[in-house]
């Protein structure tokens, strides 16, 4: 019995981490800034490069948790491997 609570097979763990990305963010995030730089003051570029590192680590924090759900369900694999129920 796990001690966690998460999707109960592989498709479903897939999904959960499918839905999470966001290929789309990354490229725009990394232009306001550059757009920022344009057009304003240095303050205002550090300000939105503020903001844009505070939503990449959001993000990279999606990664770690997608990591854990893949972890958890290898944890799961190898205990039902090692207790003989294939």
């Amino acid at each position: 019995m796990t001690l966690t609570v998460g999707p109960e097979t592989a498709g479903e763990d897939e999904r959960v981490i499918g839905r999470a990305y966001q290929t789309w963010l990354t490229p725009l995030l990394v232009a306001i800034p550059i757009a920022t730089a344009q057009f304003a003051d240095v303050k205002w570029v550090v300000a939105t490069s503020s903001a844009v590192v505070i939503a990449l680590l959001h993000e990279a924090g999606g990664r770690l948790h997608d990591l854990c759900i893949r972890a958890r369900r290898t944890n799961i694999l190898l205990r039902q491997i090692q207790d003989g129920r294939d």
